[in-house]
This record gives structure tokens, sequence and C-alpha cells, in this order.
């Protein structure tokens, strides 16, 4: 069985750009850590899901043009960068697990537990958490940045995690 290290939006435009999140930067250097770890192992993966918007997104209504295609605020920032090997899928809503080749990527390569890091935990992270216990992956938190006060939230009562 295979773990997947997925790095959820550690984009330009979320940690330094047009929608920064301070708490984003902390993180940073244990995310990078984890993933030259999971790239060490010949049972771990490395996925990025990143935001990757097109004009007329849903989301734009609320947050506004970020991460726009083929924009420099879409891109991983420097430190994150992902290498050969690792694995990107680009996202339109939330969740890598929404219409993307997320599930595919996980059967493919016998992905049975997920690792979620990145941000922002109270809605991308964790719609992160629902889709893969939605996909019956088991669980794990990590290291992950929020903005505004602490939530506690669960994915399908399976995983409880203070954000």
């Amino acid at each position: 069985m295979t773990t997947a290290l997925v790095i959820v939006d550690m984009l330009r435009d979320f940690v330094d750009g047009r929608l920064a999140n301070p708490a984003a930067r902390p993180t940073i250097q244990r995310i990078v850590a984890l993933a030259e770890a999971a790239r060490g192992r010949e049972d771990w993966i490395v996925v990025y899901g990143n935001d990757a918007h097109h004009p007329g997104d849903v989301e734009l209504r609320l947050f506004g043009e970020h991460a726009m295609v083929g924009t420099p605020g879409a891109e991983v920032i420097e430190e994150l960068t992902p290498v050969s090997g690792d694995i990107v899928v680009p996202k339109r809503y939330y969740s890598a697990f929404s219409q993307t080749d997320l599930e595919a990527t996980c059967l493919v390569h016998d992905v049975g537990r997920v690792v979620i890091v990145g941000q922002h935990t109270d809605c991308c992270v964790r719609l992160e958490f629902k889709g893969s216990s939605q996909h019956r992956l088991l669980l794990t938190g990590s290291t992950v940045a929020r903005r505004g006060p602490r939530r506690v939230f669960s994915s399908r009562g399976s995983c409880g995690v203070g954000c």
C-alpha cells in the first residue's frame, strides 16, 4: 500500500500574493522536510493539489481572480517546487477530489493512506479530508495553515482534526 503526501495550495497567490495567508509561511520548512522524506521512500508519492482557475470559475465569485492558469500566482512557491516524479493535480474547485484525476491517481498508485498538508485548513484542506474519506482512504492530519479563528471539523465522523 502506498501513502500519498498531498500538498494543497502552496501557491504564490496564497503565500505571498493576492490572497496571502500569513499562517502559511511558518509551515513551509516542515512541508519541505515531509516532501523530501516522502520522495526518499518507495512506498510514498508526492501529489500537489493546486488551484488552477479559468475565467468564470465559481470560486472566483467569492475570492476574485486568483491562481489563474498560466499566471505566476498559480505557481507552487519556490521552496516547494515539484520535482520529477511528483504528481500535480490542477483543481478548479476547493477539493482536489472534485472533478480531477486524483481518484484515478490513487488507484493507479495503490494509495491507501493520505497525509494532507498545506492550506487553507477551514476550506480546501478540510475538503481534501472529506474527499479522501469518501474514497475509503486512511486519513492523517499534518502541517496545515489556517486563516481566522480555530475550528474543529470532522470528515464523515472518521477523523477529527483540530484546526
